[in-house]
């Protein structure tokens, strides 16, 4: 077969139709770029973010074993850091001594805390109408009260009542500038109106006879009196 005649071409010479659709396309990537810079300065992140699609998801595949294996070989291979502290080693040896006794005392009082915060809760919603006070002391006699680092500047006033988690404690019987005493609902003498009630779902129903007077005898212990037997039967 022989050739016998061939045709060579010049430079290439982009034609009409060719030079249009450059033209298009050069403005529609202006019009994108333009549209994406007005989006992201103009509409609230929270819009934006919801419409993002998560392709994170997408790199996990090779992002998790090309982290481990430039884990491994820095781990491996890596020279060990130097450190630029030229403290003598006793010195250190004190300072993590002083440390530890921090952290310790610092646990202690966070569980003393925690403890304190979990009674408080059990009071319920009235604990908002309440101040609590640490107790300071016991009576050393033969009465039932306690001693509360609270005083009268602090709002403390005789007759009112101290609360605990499974209700009434007592009354305060004295407030002053020194601090304030509790006198316990078990202190021989004390007496205190009380009712009944009985509960039904999250219903109360109130029991009779409506009131009866319950007084302390002391050791821990209370009397419910004005309360016949047979009234106490149905309680």
């Amino acid at each position: 077969m022989s050739i016998s005649r061939v045709r060579l071409g010049g430079p290439y010479k982009p034609t009409e139709r060719t030079r249009m659709s450059f033209f298009k396309l050069k403005h529609l990537f202006a019009g994108f770029m333009t549209l994406s810079a007005v989006t992201a300065f103009t509409l609230p992140q929270r819009i934006l973010q919801g419409h993002v699609p998560a392709v994170d998801a997408l790199f996990v595949p090779v992002a998790r074993p090309s982290g481990a294996i430039a884990r491994w070989a820095h781990n491996s291979f890596a020279a060990p850091e130097l450190s630029m502290d030229t403290r003598d080693a006793d010195v250190v040896r004190r300072e993590n001594e002083r440390l530890k006794n921090e952290v310790s005392t610092l646990s202690t009082r966070v569980e003393a805390l925690e403890e304190a915060e979990y009674h408080r809760r059990l009071v319920g919603p009235i604990r908002d109408y309440c101040t609590p006070f640490a107790v300071a002391s016991t009576d050393s006699g033969t009465r039932a009260s306690l001693g509360i680092q609270g005083t009268s500047w602090q709002g403390l006033r005789e007759g009112m009542v101290a609360l605990y988690a499974e209700g009434i404690v007592g009354r305060i019987e004295r407030a002053g500038l020194a601090g304030a005493r509790v006198r316990l609902v078990t202190d021989s003498g004390f007496r205190i109106q009380v009712g009944f009630v009985r509960f039904d779902g999250a219903k109360f129903i109130r029991l009779k006879p409506l009131q009866s007077v319950t007084e302390g005898t002391g050791k821990g212990a209370m009397l419910i009196t004005l309360l016949s037997r047979e009234e106490a039967g149905g309680l």
